[in-house]
């Protein structure tokens, strides 16, 4: 597994949807303002044979 992936974070001011009249609209607007952010748990592929990997010139 790369560790790439292990590493890897994220923060969206909104959340997900970016809708300000969800009730979790302002989630993680504490953690971006503080620039923070949240690791993205990772696994790894479930299914490797679904994967697709996009290369750039292929």
């Amino acid at each position: 597994m790369s560790t790439h992936f292990k590493q890897a974070t994220s923060i969206q001011t909104t959340g997900q949807s970016g809708n300000v009249l969800s009730g979790h609209s302002n989630d993680f607007a504490g953690l971006w303002a503080d620039v923070n952010s949240i690791q993205i748990p990772w696994t790894g592929a479930v299914d490797p044979e679904g994967v697709w990997r996009l290369r750039p010139g292929g």
